[in-house]
């Protein structure tokens, strides 16, 4: 299960219906929020709200929808303490970047200490290591496995220079406990080390980015984002249109990636691809719908040409999502 959120500007005129998040003078922004079961395609859920709501409480208002025996992966402004003991909780798994403000203890209960840990990565020139480790959430002690990787040197200085300029501006300075903390990607996992080793947790997280490219395909191939300054009611009419519109092309994404009863493969479309396609055939669709032509024609040519000029490309040295859940599940 993988859940992210995308927002974007609206129109001023909205601004009492959808209330921006503040600063940088919008006035109107919307949400939305959506996870998808990445193997079926499925959704678990799709919500449109103001973007003055964020990702935090979003987590914190559906944490009754987790359900077990399921892998939880989520951007970090979804990731709670609230979110982890419920999924311990409901027998479910998660991989998720670790929260830095958190308290995180080794086994002998004694909190991390990451500039020793970074220091001594650098020293035996390690890139990725392993540890168990008990996140501290009130009187509980939570078990997880935490997976450093060093990041690039070009990475770091982004990060720093970024948070120097914040730091700045606020009149404080960052902490040695900061530093090397910036120098890593930190990931926890409740995953059974007998199920994913090391190298498959850090595949499983990549997934998440999945769903930016979702959310890049809705704005620019479906034009989500290209709202005009209409009537309210209008507005709503239309954006829950498009994402009905939107679904409904998913599920034909998803049966098309499924192997037929003639033993082919599965294969893995570019979602990109797909849609654009979809948006080339939508005013054939119009003619189905609207004159009563042959629908069941009509999927069989968009079936036909998604299966020839959609197909996933693979770039070098690099798993698409097919591939890393093979190897994820292998």
């Amino acid at each position: 299960m993988i859940k992210d959120s995308t927002r974007f500007k609206l129109p001023w005129q909205f601004r009492e219906d959808f209330k921006g998040h503040g600063g940088h003078g919008i006035d109107s922004q919307i949400s939305i929020q959506f996870e998808y079961d990445l193997i079926g395609g499925g959704v678990a859920d799709l919500n449109i709200t103001p973007a003055n709501r964020n990702d935090q409480k979003d987590s914190k208002e559906t944490l009754d929808r987790i359900e077990q025996n399921c892998l939880y992966i989520r951007d970090l402004g979804y990731v709670s303490q609230e979110y982890i003991d419920r999924i311990h909780e409901s027998k479910s798994y998660y991989v998720n970047r670790l929260n830095t403000k958190w308290t995180v203890l080794d086994a002998a209960k004694k909190p991390l200490d990451f500039v020793d840990i970074e220091k001594q990565m650098s020293k035996s020139r390690i890139t990725c290591v392993e540890i168990d480790v008990l996140i501290e959430k009130g009187k509980k002690l939570l078990p997880s496995r935490l997976v450093l990787e060093k990041v690039r040197e070009e990475t770091y200085k982004e990060r720093i220079r970024k948070a120097e300029r914040a730091a700045r501006s606020k009149g404080y300075s960052l902490s040695d406990d900061y530093r090397a903390k910036t120098r890593l990607t930190m990931i926890i996992t409740n995953i059974p080390k007998k199920w994913a080793n090391t190298e498959q947790v850090r595949k499983a997280y990549s997934l998440r980015w999945q769903i930016e490219l979702i959310f890049k395909t809705w704005k620019s191939q479906m034009r989500l984002n290209r709202v005009k300054p209409v009537r309210i009611q209008r507005f709503k009419c239309q954006i829950i249109a498009k994402m009905i519109w939107i679904m409904i092309n998913r599920r034909f994404l998803a049966a098309m990636e499924i192997p037929d009863y003639n033993g082919k493969k599965p294969i893995k479309l570019c979602e990109w691809k797909f849609f654009k396609v979809v948006m080339r055939l939508s005013q054939k669709l119009r003619m189905v719908i609207f004159y009563g032509e042959n629908l069941e024609l009509w999927l069989g040519n968009l079936f036909e040409i998604a299966r020839k000029k959609c197909q996933s490309e693979t770039k070098k040295k690099k798993n698409n999502n097919l591939e890393i859940l093979n190897i994820f599940l292998a």
